[in-house]
């Protein structure tokens, strides 16, 4: 069962839930992932065309280069 507690980042945000429900200790790669999962969902409801759109997935990117983190398709996503 998904909580929010449990809950992927894309999907947080695609459910309406704020960036505060990242379930994860701050400074950990586990909160910078889900941060960066939470951008992309975000952005993922924005056109194509939207400025905010490629400014969310500029952020994710940058959350996933600083923390080396895999891109969400490496992660099994």
């Amino acid at each position: 069962m998904i909580t929010p507690h449990n809950m992927d980042g894309r999907v947080a945000a695609q459910q309406g839930r704020p960036v505060s429900t990242n379930p994860h200790a701050t400074g950990t790669r586990a909160y910078y992932g889900w941060l960066a999962d939470w951008h992309e969902g975000q952005a993922v409801q924005l056109r194509a065309g939207d400025p905010k759109r490629c400014k969310l997935n500029e952020m994710a990117r940058q959350y996933r280069l600083r923390f080396h983190l895999a891109p969400p398709s490496a992660a099994g996503a």
